[in-house]
Formats: structure tokens, sequence, C-alpha cells
């Protein structure tokens, strides 16, 4: 077995699905966090100057789709076949997607003070498009690859929950700071949403860990 390292925030985000994978397979690693006002002093030692950062044994995989992609694959949440991995990458791309256009808006918090009212007048052109025409629109799409599955019932690619649903639920997790609402108009996706988080092994991830706010707090 390798001996895996991840470093990250301490925050869930975008090292999300890879901790959840390392959890629900049972698997052992080092979870390395940068404490809050670090990240500028320590961010010259990583490849890219960005985390989230996976090592394994002496081999370091960066970029957060890779590395998910890889623990997936690893681990047997990433398809059965070759056509059931593409259909995965398009439900993560899409993801991904949201986080580009959302890079405006996004701020780390832990950099020092936030004022959320003063964020907010300062902001405000710029996170209505957000919430109003992004989101939305991302969700759209993300809609029609769901019912493509033709399972209703089921996940976005089969029957059983793959990184897709892991990367979908960490993708919102994070928009929901931004757009409290962000599911209204979309009922199937809110409830795919809440049918992952009811995973037995995501809710009891979810109940033993802390990386800041626990999306089970607002569902309580």
């Amino acid at each position: 077995m390798p001996k895996y390292k991840l470093t990250y925030m301490n925050f869930r985000a975008r090292a999300e699905p890879a901790r959840m994978l390392f959890f629900m397979k049972g698997v052992e690693f080092e979870d390395i966090i940068i404490e809050d006002g670090k990240w500028l002093d320590v961010k010259h030692t990583f490849p890219l100057g960005q985390v989230p950062v996976l090592e394994v044994d002496d081999v370091i995989i960066t970029q957060t789709r890779p590395l998910t992609r890889y623990l997936g694959r690893e681990f047997g949440y990433y398809g059965k076949t070759n056509l059931e991995a593409a259909q995965i990458d398009s439900v993560m791309d899409v993801c991904d997607d949201i986080h580009i256009a959302a890079r405006p808006i996004y701020r780390y918090q832990g950099a020092g003070e936030f004022d959320p009212k003063k964020y907010e007048v300062e902001n405000a052109e710029v996170l209505k498009e957000y919430r109003e025409v992004v989101v939305p629109g991302f969700l759209s799409q993300l809609q029609t690859l769901f019912l493509m599955n033709k399972n209703d019932d089921g996940y976005f690619v089969g029957k059983e929950i793959t990184i897709a649903d892991l990367y979908y639920f960490a993708t919102f997790d994070y928009v929901e700071i931004y757009k409290k609402d962000m599911f209204a108009g979309f009922p199937k996706m809110a409830a795919l949403y809440k049918k992952i988080m009811a995973h037995d092994k995501v809710a009891e991830y979810l109940k033993k860990t802390d990386y800041g706010n626990n999306p089970m707090d607002k569902y309580k």
C-alpha cells in the first residue's frame, strides 16, 4: 500500500472529494492542514504554488481533478467502464467550470478580518450575476447530465456513488457560501445533493470530520 499525504487548507472545498475517498475506502493518509494566515509563507514550497497536493510515496500529484481521478480509479469509484469514466469526467468538468466562474468573487477569509456586509456592497454586481445567472446555468447543465442517466433514483452515473457525485457535493457545499438558495428551481438536483449526503459512508465521514462548517448542520 502506498503512503499518502494530502495537503490543503482547514476547510472543505477543493480537497473534500479526496478526503471523502480516503475515508470511504478506509485508507489511511497523512492529512496536512495549512493553518489560517500561513498560506503565503508556504505557497512557494508547492510545485505550482497551489493546493491541494497529493503525495503518493515520493510522487507529487497537483491539481484537484487529477488527484481525485487517481484516487477514484485506485479505490473503485471511477465507474465500471471507460465509458462510465468519461461520463464522470463530464460532470467533474462542469463542476470545475463553476469554480472558474466564481474566481472573481472568491475570497480567502482566513487571511485577515472579513466583513461580510462590506463584501456584499463592494461585490454587489458580480455576486448578483453569479447567483442569478451563473449558478442556475451550470445547474441546468448538471441536471441534463443527471437526467441522461435515465435513473431518477440513482446517481450521476449508474446506480452506485462515484467521484462525480462526491465532486458535485463538494462543489455545491462551497457554492452555498455565496448563494444560500442554490437549488431554487432545481428540485432534482437538491434531492441528489441530499441523497449523497445521506449515503452511509458520506454521512459517517461528515459526522467524524471537522474542516470548517459541516454541511449536515444545515439539515438538522
